[in-house]
């Protein structure tokens, strides 16, 4: 849609930008993804990631070179859609809306990233700072396991692609090797499906464009469905794996969930016939950290933990400056 040039001030922000919200949403998961702003003539909050949505949009129409031909206009009616059906749904249902259509208007990031991109970009330089971040990200404790295809798939091309043999043979290495294979598939149901068969797609992608002998391809291929379908039953959980393949207990589950939801719809409709009072549904509520000793008033068990806890707070210095040798017990 938009033709790449050497010198885009907008194009050159807008990359900037997308990295590093990509990268807060890595290091800070939950809590940077809930950062928002409320305005007062909005009844719903407007999160960080669509401020970085607007600002991409921005970029993108002042972008040098914009264009729209008719190859684009069906995106253009997508989006269009989105935004009717979001509309539409707002009116009638509320702003849960759109919550529900970031799922549908939050793809427009691939036509901002492919816009932005610059080959000249990523030079040794940034691709050596990338690859130091990706590394670090592998092996921060705490690593979110929703982000490791990401990273490690981002590290083989950054890897693959640095023009040094020695370094590139080094970093080549280091992703292998530090890598948490394990996470790919020991996780939830969606993200196991997800990653599986984002692995076929990488196999099939990569067959299609290495340039080697077919029989090294064939190799290739075999070996790795070999290794994914290994992974997915090695490291999977077994009940979850279990319930992918039993879609009739999903759909039962499903209409469990769904008559429940029934019931308690017409127990509030009851109540709020008899009260005329009920309690506001926001779209959105932040995690609040949950005060033990207010609980331990109506849960006595919650006594033990509030005192573990405190050991734990207490033991926790004590143990580091033994580590030290700075005191003995």
């Amino acid at each position: 849609m938009v033709p790449h040039c050497k010198k885009d001030f907008w194009g050159s922000l807008g990359l900037v930008l997308t990295g590093l919200f990509s990268l807060g949403y890595v290091l800070f998961d939950r809590p940077f993804a809930e950062w928002n702003i409320q305005f007062p003539f909005l009844d719903f909050p407007v999160f960080i990631g669509e401020i970085l949505l607007m600002l991409c949009l921005w970029f993108f129409l002042n972008k040098a070179g914009f264009s729209v031909t008719k190859k684009n206009f069906w995106i253009i009616g997508y989006f269009a859609f989105v935004i009717i059906k979001a509309l539409v749904g707002y009116f009638k249902f509320g702003p849960l809306a759109f919550r529900d259509a970031a799922l549908f208007y939050y793809p427009a990031f691939i036509i901002f990233a492919n816009s932005f991109y610059r080959r000249d970009f990523f030079n040794a330089m940034t691709n050596f700072l990338f690859l130091i971040i990706i590394i670090f990200l592998l092996t921060r404790q705490g690593f979110n396991e929703y982000w490791v295809l990401t990273c490690f798939s981002l590290g083989l091309i950054l890897s693959y692609s640095y023009p040094h043999k020695i370094l590139k043979g080094l970093f080549l290495a280091a992703i292998f090797l530090l890598t948490p294979y394990k996470l790919f598939f020991n996780t939830s149901r969606m993200m196991m499906v997800g990653n599986f068969v984002a692995g076929i797609y990488l196999v099939i992608g990569l067959y299609l464009i290495w340039n080697v002998s077919k029989k090294i391809k064939g190799a290739f291929v075999v070996l790795s469905i070999l290794c994914l379908v290994g992974a997915f039953f090695s490291f999977s959980d077994r009940n979850a794996i279990r319930g992918i393949f039993k879609a009739g207990k999903i759909v039962e589950t499903f209409k469990e969930y769904d008559r429940q939801i029934g019931e308690t719809e017409q127990q509030s409709a009851l109540e709020e016939s008899i009260t005329q009072t009920r309690e506001k549904v926001r779209i959105y509520n932040p995690n609040q950290p949950i005060d033990i000793s207010r609980l331990s008033k109506k849960y006595p068990f919650t006594r033990i933990i509030q005192v573990r806890l405190l050991s734990i707070n207490l033991l926790r210095p004590i143990s580091f400056l033994r580590k030290r040798n700075r005191i003995r017990i």
